[in-house]
């Protein structure tokens, strides 16, 4: 089942040897310097994506393969955690509203993790609302809070996004 990874593996090591060859044989050009950054770029790359390749947890994701697993894999879509303490905590802290949250990758790489901190879960879902489409469309959205979600002007015909 893990065939792919031999292949690739023996491939990137092939074509790493056949480009350090050619450059060998290359008399010294500012190309040749560049082709050997781009080699040393894209060799990075394969590292740090190699670093996640097998995750210390993945069962969601043989089973998503339809893999045979030992348990039934479990994760929780979750309301913007307003049940979870430290989700309030974190946000009275920043000083920032549930859509300025959404705004900020650190903010919301954090607001994702807290429910896998606190239960036995397998998998997360990013942490963000569908009113980031109404964003991108331009349509200004507001949460004052305790008054749920206000569109001061909404879409009235076919006409409106082009606004």
């Amino acid at each position: 089942a893990r065939d792919w990874r031999a292949r690739d593996s023996r491939v990137d090591a092939e074509g790493r040897a056949m480009a350090t060859r050619a450059m060998r044989s290359t008399p010294s050009t500012p190309a040749r310097a560049a082709t050997r950054r781009r080699t040393r770029r894209a060799e990075a790359t394969r590292t740090r994506a190699n670093a996640n390749a097998t995750p210390a947890n993945d069962l969601m994701i043989r089973a998503a393969r339809g893999e045979r697993v030992e348990r039934t894999p479990v994760w929780l879509f979750r309301q913007a955690g307003r049940h979870l303490p430290e989700y309030n905590e974190y946000k009275k802290s920043t000083g920032k509203n549930f859509l300025e949250l959404l705004a900020d990758p650190k903010d919301v790489a954090e607001v994702t993790m807290q429910p896998i901190r606190r239960y036995n879960l397998d998998a997360a879902i990013l942490f963000s609302d569908i009113l980031v489409i109404a964003e991108a469309l331009n349509i200004e959205v507001e949460m004052p809070g305790g008054k749920g979600i206000l569109v001061p002007n909404p879409l009235r015909g076919p006409e409106g996004p082009e606004r």
